[in-house]
C-alpha cells in the first residue's frame, strides 16, 4: 500500500511561510477526504453562504428549465415565448446581482469577458442595420441594400406613397432607407443576441461550485431524455403553427425534426458531461483493497474479474447517466435528421479523440462509445421497422437526396452581392430570393447552411465575431482541461467539446441554433466555462489545493505591510469591465424585452386574422364575421413597423369591404351570396379591366358605396406600407396586384407580376397565378412574357394554362406565350383541335424548330418527329420514327405504348399486341394498357 505522504498535495510556499511565522509549526496539509469536503464547501459559512447557495439554486434551476419549457412550446419559435424567456431573464438579474455582490467572483483575467463583449458588439452592429439612413449613405456602405429599396419598389408605388398624408409613408418613400432589407426582422433577430448575452453572463456568475454543474447536468439530461422518449412514442407535433408541408417532418413539440435533433444533441452533451463526472469523481471504492484488484488466473477468469471490478466501481449516478445518454441518442436517431445524426457521430468522435489526447480513464471512453453504439443500433432497428423512406434515401437512394446543397451557390451569390455589411440580421429568407436558381422557394429552406446564412446577413463582421468567440471558448477549455482533482470540470470540458463538434457539423444543414430552446443551452455551457475559468484563474491549477486554516484579515494586512502596499489597478479595471458588460447586457435585455413584447402582441393579432380569413371562405355568418373583423381592426396596431401587421390589416379591410357590399346587397338587387362573390377583389378586377371597364374605373368612387370604397382604399394603403417595410416580400405583391384597380396608375402591376415570378421561380402555383392576373391587367404583352418564362421552367403546366391562353382567340399571342422548346410545342399541338388555324400554326412552328435541330437518328429527335407525324396523321412515318426510338431505348414502356397506338391505326394488330405485351410486363398494373389489351383482343 502506498504511504499517506505520497497522497498529500504540496502546500503553497506562502502558506508554509505564514504557518511557520505565526504558529512556530510547519504547515500540515489536509488529507484527501478533507480536501474534497473543502472543495465542495464555501470558504465562509453563515447566513450569507446560505443566501448565495439558495440564489444559485434558483438561478440555475430557472436557466435549465427555460430551454426545456421552450422545447415543449414549439422550440420557442413563437414571439410570445421569446418574450416570456426574455422577461424571465430580466427578473433573474436581481438574484444574480445579489450573488455577484456577496461573493464577488471576479478575477484579473479579462479573457473571460471575450464572449460577452463579442455578443454586445454583434447586438450593436445588428441594431445599426435597422437605423433609417439617407439613401446616399446606404448606397455608399451597402450598395445592394440601396438597390433593393430602389429597384424592387416600382416608381408608380413610390409616387402613390408620397401622396398619402402620413409621415411614416413619406419618410420611407422620399429617400430614407436601411442597411437591413427588413428592419423588423433584424430587430427581432438582435433580441436573440441580447438574450444569449444575458444568459451567458448570468451563468458565469452562478456556476462556481461543483454541485452547480452537476445539478445542471442532471436537470438538462432528464429533460432531453423525457422529450426523446415521449416524442418517439408519439411521433407527431401539434400543428397549430405548422403548415401542411411540414407536418410529416415533425417530432414531438418541434414542428421540424431537424430542430428537435439539434436540441437532443445539446441535451446529449449535458448527459455525456454527467456520465464523465460520475466516472471520474473520487469515491471510497478507489481505496486499494483486495476486492478491487484482479487476481491471477486464466485469461477468461481475469476477464470476468475485470468486468466484475468495473461493475463494482459503477455508482447509481453512473447508471442513470448512461441510461439517459442511451435514451437521448435513440431520440436523435428517431428524428431521422441526417444532419443531426452526422453531428452526433462527429461529436462522439471528438470526445473519443479528446480522451485519447488527455488523461481520462480508458473505461470512460469505452462507456461513451458503447452508449452511442448501442443507441444507434437500437435506433436504426426502430427506424427500419417504421419503414422510413427518408432515412433509406440518405444512404443510397438518389431520389430522396435533399436539394439543400443547391442553395449554397445561391446563398453564396447573395452574400457576395450584399458585402460588406450584409443584408441585415434575420433577413436571409428574403435576401436570397432574387438570386435563387436551383432550390424551392419555401421560407424554411434557409436551413441549408447556418454559416452561409450568417455570411449573407452579416457580411464581413458576423462570422469573424463568431470565430473569435469560438477561439476564446476553446482557449478557456484548454485551461480547464489542465485542472486536477475536478471531475465536474472534466464533465464540462467533454460536454462543451461534444457541443462544438456536433453543432459545427449539423448546422451546415440546419438552422436549429436560432431557436431559443437550443441557443439557451449553448449559452449555459459558455457561461459555465467563463465562471469556472475565473475560478481557476484565482485559485491556481487545482481547485482542491486549499489550506485548512485561511489567514484572517489582520494576518493578510500584516503580510501586505511587509510587502508594501500598491493600488490594485488591474483588479479595479477588471471590475469596471465586468460592470460595463453586465450593465450593457441588462440594457440590451430591456430593449429586447420591449421589442419582443411588441412582436408578441403583433403575432397574436396576425394569427387571429389569418384564422378569420381562412374561415371566411367557408362560412356565411356575416354578423359574426363582421364583429370578429372589427375586433381585429381595433387590435392591430396601425403604427406598427411589422410588415405582417400591415399585410393583415390590408386583408382585414378587404374583408370589411366585402361585408359592406353584403349589407348593401338588397339595395343593389343582389342576394348576399351574390354580393359576397362579386365584391371579391379578383372578380372586381376582372370586371373593371375588360373592354368596358375604362369608364367604370374612372367613376369607381360613385359605383361603390362610401364604406366599401374607403375600406378598399385603406387596404391598398396598408399593403403599400407593408411593401415599403420589406421590399422583397412576395406575398404582399399579390395583394397589391389584386387591388391595382384602386391605384392612380395601375401600370405598376406589370412590374409587380414580373417581380413576383422572379422571387418565386420554383413555385408553380405562383407562376400560374401571375399568368392569369397578367391576362387581365396589364394585358397580353406582359402576360406573354411571364407565361413564356414560366413554361420554360415548368413545361408540364401548359395544360393548366391552355384554356386561358386560347380564350383570347389570338394565334400570334398564343405562339408568343410558348417557349421555343419542342416538348412544349408538341404538347400544345396535342391540346389544339386538329385542322384549326392554331393547330396548323403550332405544328409549323414545331417543324421549323425540329428542322433546325436536325439529327434524325437521335432518340429524342426521333420521338419528336414521330409525335409530329402522328399529329399530322402520317401513321406510317410515325411507326418508322417510334420503332427507331424504341430500339434505342427499349426500357421506356410509355414510348413503346405510343408505337402500339400508331400500329393500331395502321391495322398491324399482331405487332401492336406483341409490343403491348412487353408494356404490361414492365407495368402490369397500368389500367390504360389493360384497356388497350381488351380493345386489341376484340380486333384480332
Amino acid at each position: 500500500m502506498r504511504s499517506s505522504k505520497s497522497n498529500e498535495p504540496a502546500a503553497p510556499k506562502r502558506q508554509r511561510m505564514w504557518a511557520l511565522k505565526k504558529t512556530g509549526k510547519p504547515h500540515r496539509p489536509a488529507t484527501r477526504s478533507q480536501l474534497h469536503r473543502t472543495a465542495a464547501s464555501p470558504s465562509s459559512g453563515g447566513f450569507r453562504t446560505g443566501v448565495v447557495y439558495g440564489l444559485q439554486a434558483v438561478v440555475i434551476g430557472t436557466l435549465m428549465l427555460m430551454p426545456a419549457w421552450a422545447a415543449w412550446d414549439f422550440g420557442g419559435v413563437l414571439p410570445w415565448t421569446q418574450w416570456a424567456l426574455a422577461t424571465t431573464l430580466l427578473l433573474l438579474a436581481v438574484p444574480v446581482a445579489v450573488v455577484l455582490i456577496i461573493q464577488a467572483p471576479i478575477s484579473r483575467r479579462k479573457m473571460s469577458l471575450a464572449i460577452p463583449v463579442i455578443l454586445l458588439v454583434a447586438w450593436t452592429a445588428g441594431w445599426l442595420q435597422t437605423l433609417p439612413l439617407p439613401v446616399s449613405m446606404v448606397e455608399f456602405v451597402a450598395q445592394q441594400s440601396s438597390e433593393t429599396y430602389q429597384q424592387w419598389l416600382p416608381t408608380e408605388l413610390r409616387s402613390e406613397a408620397l401622396s398619402i398624408e402620413q409621415p411614416e409613408f413619406k419618410a420611407l418613400a422620399s429617400g430614407n432607407a436601411f442597411i437591413s432589407i427588413s428592419p423588423w426582422q433584424s430587430r427581432m433577430a438582435t433580441a436573440n443576441f441580447a438574450v444569449f448575452s444575458a444568459a451567458v453572463l448570468f451563468s458565469a456568475v452562478v456556476f462556481r461550485r461543483k454541485w452547480t454543474m452537476v445539478f445542471a447536468f442532471a436537470l438538462t439530461a432528464c429533460s432531453g431524455a423525457g422529450l426523446a422518449f415521449l416524442s418517439s412514442l408519439h411521433h407527431q407535433a401539434p400543428l397549430a403553427i405548422a403548415n401542411a408541408g411540414s407536418g410529416d417532418r415533425s417530432f414531438g413539440p418541434f414542428v421540424n425534426a431537424n430542430n428537435a435533433a439539434c436540441y437532443l444533441n445539446l441535451t446529449l452533451a449535458f448527459a455525456i458531461g454527467w456520465l464523465t463526472y460520475s466516472l471520474t469523481k473520487p469515491t471510497d471504492r478507489n481505496v486499494p483493497d483486495a476486492r478491487y484488484r484482479a487476481q491471477q488466473g486464466a485469461p477468461l477468469e481475469k476477464l470476468a474479474q475485470v468486468i466484475q471490478l468495473r461493475i463494482r466501481h459503477l455508482s447509481i449516478s453512473t447508471v442513470i447517466a448512461f441510461l439517459l445518454c442511451f435514451v437521448i441518442a435513440v431520440g436523435v436517431v428517431s428524428t431521422t435528421s441526417r444532419g443531426g445524426l452526422l453531428g452526433t457521430a462527429v461529436g462522439l468522435a471528438a470526445v473519443v479523440t479528446l480522451g485519447l489526447c488527455r488523461t481520462f480513464n480508458a473505461h470512460v471512453l469505452r462507456t461513451m462509445v458503447a452508449a452511442g453504439g448501442l443507441a444507434f443500433v437500437f435506433g436504426m432497428a426502430w427506424m427500419l421497422n417504421q419503414g422510413d423512406a427518408r432515412h433509406s434515401g440518405s444512404i443510397g437512394d438518389d431520389r430522396s437526396v435533399s436539394t439543400r446543397l443547391d442553395h449554397w451557390s445561391d446563398a453564396s451569390l447573395a452574400a457576395w452581392q450584399f458585402l460588406p455589411l450584409g443584408s441585415g440580421v434575420g433577413t436571409y429568407r428574403f435576401a436570397y430570393l432574387p438570386f435563387q436558381q436551383h432550390g424551392e422557394s419555401e421560407w424554411f429552406l434557409n436551413a441549408d447552411n447556418l454559416a452561409v446564412e450568417w455570411f449573407v446577413e452579416g457580411g464581413i463582421w458576423e462570422l469573424p465575431l463568431l470565430t473569435i468567440g469560438v477561439v476564446a471558448l476553446v482557449w478557456m477549455l484548454i485551461k480547464l482541461s489542465n485542472v486536477r482533482h475536478a471531475p465536474h470540470l472534466a464533465g464540462l470540458v467533454v460536454a462543451v467539446w461534444f457541443m462544438l463538434a456536433s453543432q459545427a457539423t449539423s448546422q451546415l444543414f440546419d438552422f436549429g441554433l436560432l431557436l431559443p430552446a437550443n441557443y439557451l443551452l449553448v449559452a449555459v455551457l459558455c457561461g459555465a466555462c467563463i465562471g469556472y475559468h475565473d475560478q481557476v484563474s484565482r485559485k491556481g491549477k487545482s481547485l482542491t489545493r486549499r489550506s485548512r486554516t485561511a489567514p484572517s484579515a489582520s494576518q493578510t494586512k500584516a503580510v501586505n505591510a511587509d510587502r508594501g502596499w500598491a493600488f490594485p489597478w488591474p483588479l479595479l479595471t477588471t471590475r469596471v469591465a465586468y460592470g460595463l458588460c453586465c450593465g450593457g447586457a441588462v440594457l440590451t435585455l430591456v430593449v429586447a424585452t420591449s421589442q419582443l413584447n411588441a412582436a408578441a402582441h403583433s403575432d397574436h393579432w396576425v394569427r387571429r386574422a389569418k384564422l378569420l380569413h381562412g374561415n371566411a371562405r367557408l362560412g356565411v355568418d356575416w354578423e359574426a364575421m363582421g364583429s370578429q373583423n372589427a375586433l381585429l381592426l381595433s387590435g392591430l396596431d396601425e403604427n406598427s413597423q411589422d410588415p405582417d401587421v400591415h399585410s393583415a390589416l390590408a386583408k382585414c379591410w378587404i374583408l370589411q369591404s366585402r361585408l359592406a357590399a353584403v349589407e348593401d346587397a338588397e339595395a343593389s338587387g343582389l342576394t348576399p351570396q351574390e354580393a359576397w362573390r362579386v365584391s371579391s377583389p379578383a372578380v372586381m378586377r376582372t370586371l373593371l379591366f375588360d373592354s368596358r371597364g375604362t369608364s367604370m374605373r374612372q367613376n369607381l368612387a360613385t359605383e361603390l358605396s362610401p364604406a366599401q370604397y374607403q375600406a378598399l382604399q385603406n387596404a391598398r394603403t396598408h399593403a403599400l406600407f407593408s411593401l415599403l417595410l420589406c421590399p422583397l416580400n412576395p406575398e404582399i405583391r399579390a395583394v397589391l396586384v389584386d387591388l391595382d384597380f384602386m391605384a392612380q396608375d395601375p401600370a405598376s402591376s406589370a412590374q409587380l407580376l414580373s417581380q413576383l415570378a422572379e422571387l418565386r421561380p420554383r413555385a408553380t402555383r405562383a407562376g400560374d397565378w401571375a399568368v392569369r392576373k397578367a391576362l387581365v391587367n396589364p394585358g397580353k404583352e406582359a402576360a406573354a412574357t411571364i407565361c413564356r418564362q414560366h413554361l420554360e421552367r415548368f413545361p408540364d403546366r401548359l395544360p393548366t394554362l391552355w384554356a386561358g391562353l386560347t380564350r383570347q382567340q389570338d394565334v400570334d399571342f398564343t405562339l408568343r406565350c410558348l417557349p421555343d422548346q419542342l416538348p412544349v410545342l408538341l404538347a400544345a399541338a396535342e391540346l389544339t383541335v386538329p385542322g384549326t388555324e392554331l393547330c396548323t400554326a403550332v405544328m409549323q412552328h414545331a417543324e421549323r424548330h425540329l428542322t433546325q435541330a436536325g439529327g434524325d437518328g437521335q432518340e429524342a429527335n426521333a420521338v419528336y418527329r414521330g409525335r409530329l407525324a402522328e399529329l399530322n396523321q402520317q401513321f406510317e412515318l410515325a411507326v418508322k420514327y417510334y420503332t427507331s426510338a424504341v430500339k434505342q431505348n427499349p426500357t421506356d414502356h410509355e414510348l413503346r405504348f405510343r408505337l402500339v397506338v400508331v400500329l393500331e391505326h395502321e391495322g398491324r394488330f399482331a405487332e401492336a399486341k406483341d409490343h403491348l405485351h412487353r408494356c404490361l410486363l414492365q407495368s402490369p398494373g397500368n389500367a390504360v394498357y389493360r384497356a388497350k389489351q381488351d380493345a386489341l383482343r376484340n380486333k384480332i
